[in-house]
């Protein structure tokens, strides 16, 4: 991986959190949680794809939720 992901483009790291990655310096890469949130730093060697159930998950809390009208 080259650090230049798409920001839709949904990695796993070592701990089993999964994020997009936001940006990269200096073989560390920076990812954010798929609902916002703090980013934090991972070795680009440390990431993975996810699994179906995992993509899933991310995409759901990723989607923003509508205002419901009365």
């Amino acid at each position: 991986m080259d650090g230049t992901a798409s920001t839709t483009e949904y990695k796993v790291d070592r701990a089993g959190k999964v994020g997009t990655v936001k940006r990269g310096d200096d073989g560390t890469l920076w990812m954010r949680p798929p609902q916002g949130g703090v980013e934090w730093p991972v070795d680009a060697g440390e990431l993975r794809d996810p699994t179906p159930k995992e993509l899933h998950r991310a995409r759901v809390l990723g989607s923003p939720v509508g205002t419901v009208q009365p």
